[in-house]
C-alpha cells in the first residue's frame, strides 16, 4: 500500500499526514519542524543514512569465528535479530549508518555462556594450576562440580566454563 494511502486516517498536525498529501497550517508545521531537526541533528553529526553492510558482515563472521553468535551479536548491537540474520544471508546489503557503528562496537565478550571457545587458553590455565599443585579433583570442586572429575574438552569448551577457570586461576594464584 503506497505511504499516501497508508498515512491518511493519521491525525492532523503530523509529519506522516503530511506526507499523505494534507497541506493543512498543521501538517505543514509538523513537517517543517521534523525537517528543521533532522537538519540539526545531521549538523551535530547524529547522520542516519544508508550504507553499505559488507563491514558489519565481516565482522559478523570473525565474532562468529570467536564463538559470538547471530543472537548475542543482535542482543548486544541492540537489534533485532533478523537485521543480523539478514545481513549474513545476504538479504540486506545496505543498513543504517548507525546500526553499523553499533555492530562494529560487539566485542567478543559478548558471546553467550553456552557457546564454544578454543579450549588451549583455558589448559593453560589448568596446567598453571596443576603446576602449583592442585589437583584436577580440586579444581572440578572449585567449579562447584558434584563429582571430583575434571571434565574438559581438549579442542574447545563452552564460555561459561572457559571464564570460570580464568576466574578460579585469578583467586587462586593471588
Amino acid at each position: 500500500m503506497p505511504a499516501p494511502e497508508r498515512f491518511a486516517e493519521r491525525p492532523h498536525g503530523t509529519r506522516l499526514r503530511y506526507v499523505s498529501g494534507c497541506r493543512c497550517v498543521p501538517c505543514r508545521a509538523a513537517s517543517s519542524r521534523y525537517e528543521t531537526e533532522r537538519l540539526a541533528a545531521r549538523k551535530a553529526g547524529d547522520w542516519r543514512g544508508v550504507v553499505d553492510a559488507a563491514p558489519a558482515v565481516a565482522h559478523i563472521r570473525r565474532l562468529g569465528r570467536a564463538g559470538v553468535g547471530n543472537r548475542s551479536v543482535a542482543a548486544a548491537a541492540g537489534l533485532a535479530r533478523g537485521t543480523v540474520v539478514g545481513l549474513l544471508s545476504g538479504r540486506r546489503a545496505r543498513i543504517r549508518a548507525h546500526h553499523l557503528a553499533r555492530i562494529l562496537a560487539v566485542t567478543a565478550d559478548a558471546r553467550a555462556d553456552g557457546s564454544y571457545v578454543p579450549a588451549g587458553p583455558t589448559w593453560t590455565l589448568v596446567r598453571g594450576l596443576l603446576e602449583e599443585g592442585y589437583t584436577k579433583g580440586r579444581i572440578a570442586q572449585e567449579l562447584g562440580a558434584r563429582t571430583p572429575a575434571l571434565q574438559l574438552g581438549k579442542v574447545r569448551v563452552l564460555a561459561g566454563t572457559a571464564l570460570r577457570i580464568e576466574k578460579l586461576f585469578r583467586r587462586l594464584m593471588e
